[in-house]
């Protein structure tokens, strides 16, 4: 039976897309353990300057703070990886991905096809230029929000929240 198609969205997973997809949900947990790391450091910081050690006595709290600073900025690291695993999976051009909705979900980039089944979806991130459809702890379907050739941005909202509740 042929998939009847009622959105498609093309789009290419470009830097700004990965750095999306990567500083809001892959990894926002790393990002702010890095931001409690940093604001605990500070805070000890300040705390024994007060108490009267000296500077040198307290820079454990200063490498725990740029420690914070450097998880906090794994996410780049993980962009230019993301990158060049791409790039070697496409040899080193970027395809656009096409993503056609119907009864079930069909993606498309270079030679690469897959097809998925909306119950796999376990939940949906909105971000402020993708949708993320999540279908694993780290795996997500990436839709432009700005990409539908079929369809627009808002009916495709009211599809998949319909489509993920039943």
């Amino acid at each position: 039976m042929e998939n009847e198609v009622k959105f498609e969205n093309r789009f290419y997973a470009d830097r700004t897309v990965l750095k999306e997809y990567i500083k809001h949900v892959f990894c926002k947990t790393t990002r702010i353990m890095g931001i409690i790391l940093m604001a605990v450091s500070l805070c000890g910081f300040g705390l024994s300057l007060f108490a009267g050690f000296k500077v040198s006595e307290s820079l454990l709290f200063i490498f725990c703070f740029f420690g914070g600073v450097l998880i906090y900025c794994y996410y780049f690291f993980v962009v230019r990886e993301m990158q060049k695993q791409s790039g070697n999976l496409h040899g080193g051009v970027l395809p656009p991905t096409v993503i056609k909705f119907g009864d079930k979900i069909e993606m498309t980039e270079g030679k690469i096809h897959m097809e998925f089944e909306y119950q796999q979806i376990i939940k949906i991130y909105k971000l402020p230029n993708l949708y993320a459809l999540m279908i694993g702890r780290n795996q997500a379907i990436l839709a432009a929000k700005d990409g539908f050739v079929k369809g627009t941005k808002e009916e495709f909202e009211r599809f998949i929240e319909e489509k993920i509740r039943n």
